[in-house]
């Protein structure tokens, strides 16, 4: 199985639990908020998908002299 795959299905079968806040009791369950790694695994998801759609773009020449958008090192700011 790929690491990329593991590291997802972890992501979403493995749940930690944060305190709301500090100095609530630990013993009540409520106090208690959800937290998983589903953000990270998308964020990382999203940046392979990007460099890859990226690489084959260039490869392909599919890029244009007025292609701006979502280019490394070509921002219309200042």
């Amino acid at each position: 199985m790929p690491l990329y795959v593991e590291l997802i299905n972890r992501s979403l079968s493995e749940i930690d639990q944060l305190l709301k806040k500090l100095g609530l009791d630990p013993e009540v369950y409520k106090n208690f908020r959800p937290v998983n790694n589903l953000i990270f695994s998308s964020k990382l998801i999203e940046r392979i998908v990007k460099k890859r759609i990226d690489e084959q773009m260039e490869v392909n020449k599919l890029f244009t002299s007025a292609f701006f958008g979502y280019k490394g090192d070509h921002s219309t700011r200042q």
